[in-house]
């Protein structure tokens, strides 16, 4: 697994969040914060330079070995025209601003066209994953308007001390950052000592239950075992 640089913004993915607006979502490497997040968009290119700034929150995180800590961001965008094209990058305070991305809006509720999404699940980082089809569908081209995973992540996002959940999330980030999405858990977001950590800190749905979670659901598990063993 690559080791990221710090403060390069990662794994950036756009969360549906509504009929007009959209979570976008990254990560960066460092041990204390570093300031606000921030998105720069606008509808037209090199907005992501010179448009509208919109700050956002984060939340610092420690895989489950404790040896690696980093930061989560969410920045809402909201107010967007349907069907609209927009073009965006990202930043951490004072740390390195990302690639300029494009992506269209969510379709409007009182939009009378179709919504078509890619509807999956089960894929993993191996040499038989559909990330190339879910690009040209959505990126490349313009068959879906989104993405819905109906689970089990990378199998499994806790490996390697979640590694392979980040080397997984940077790979998809070609299609996630221009092509809105809706995670979904599945039973792999739990093992290898995971415990659907990763996964609640990584959606907008999970963001403020983070080691409070992790730390429930252990407890459940020490009198389930307590229990079985008695």
């Amino acid at each position: 697994y690559c080791t990221p640089a710090a403060g390069v913004p990662e794994q950036i993915n756009l969360q549906l969040a509504g009929p007009d607006s959209v979570v976008v979502n990254w990560v960066t490497f460092h041990a204390t914060p570093v300031g606000d997040p921030t998105v720069t968009f606008g509808d037209s290119k090199g907005a992501g330079a010179t448009g509208t700034v919109v700050k956002g929150t984060s939340h610092a995180y420690s895989s489950p070995s404790k040896d690696r800590t980093y930061f989560f961001h969410f920045v809402i965008l909201s107010g967007l025209k349907a069907r609209g094209t927009y073009f965006y990058s990202v930043k951490a305070g004072g740390g390195s601003a990302s690639a300029e991305f494009r992506f269209r809006a969510p379709h409007g509720s009182d939009d009378s066209g179709a919504t078509t999404l890619d509807v999956y699940g089960d894929m993993g980082v191996y040499q038989w994953n559909n990330m190339q089809q879910l690009y040209d569908d959505c990126v490349a081209g313009n068959a879906v308007d989104g993405i819905i995973h109906m689970g089990d992540h990378s199998y499994n996002e806790g490996d390697a001390d979640e590694r392979r959940g980040d080397g997984y999330m940077q790979a998809f980030q070609q299609t996630l950052a221009s092509c809105p999405w809706v995670p979904i858990v599945g039973n792999h977001e739990y093992y290898s000592g995971e415990e659907l950590a990763k996964f609640l800190n990584n959606t907008v749905g999970g963001r403020d239950l983070p080691k409070a979670m992790r730390d429930a659901i252990a407890a459940h598990e020490a009198v389930a075992a307590a229990k079985s063993a008695g």
